[in-house]
């Protein structure tokens, strides 16, 4: 069974790399949960596109070496790559190989570090998993969800 979440505008934290807390990741299709390891609820894959605001910024070919994704994912503005990819986990995976480098393995608990942003709050996506778990979770209104007039 999917539950549906909402599309979704989340940020990143990291309470040791402040780029990390201006990291954001926008979903471009509505994100659902299903079933995964042992009792917990996992997200599904979903294109999103990851915002990295950066100190220095590299040509597409040391871009694409360093994030492990292909040239034509990559668009760089500025400061500010954004980044094309299909679920949280690669989203998370590739803004920590850009911002933290020197890290030997660059995945982690996603669930713990980004952070939904809604109109009047901010909720981790672990709040959110477990809201959804507990059957706690109300899709929030977005342009893909407006009430029918």
């Amino acid at each position: 069974m999917l539950h549906e979440i909402c599309r979704i505008n989340i940020q990143m934290s990291s309470s040791q790399l402040p780029l990390f807390d201006l990291t954001s990741f926008q979903t471009e299709e509505a994100l659902y949960m299903r079933p995964g390891k042992g009792d917990r609820l996992e997200t599904c894959d979903c294109a999103s596109r990851v915002t990295i605001p950066v100190k220095d910024i590299h040509t597409i070919d040391r871009e694409v070496d360093i994030m492990h994704v292909e040239a034509d994912r990559i668009e760089i503005a500025g400061k500010v790559i954004h980044v094309r990819v299909d679920s949280l986990n690669q989203a998370y995976t590739v803004a920590s190989r850009r911002l933290e480098s020197s890290r030997r393995s660059h995945g982690g608990r996603t669930y713990n570090h980004l952070v939904h942003v809604g109109p009047s709050e901010r909720m981790l996506l672990e709040t959110i998993r477990l809201q959804v778990e507990n059957g706690d979770w109300e899709v929030p209104p977005s342009p893909t969800h407006l009430p029918s007039v």
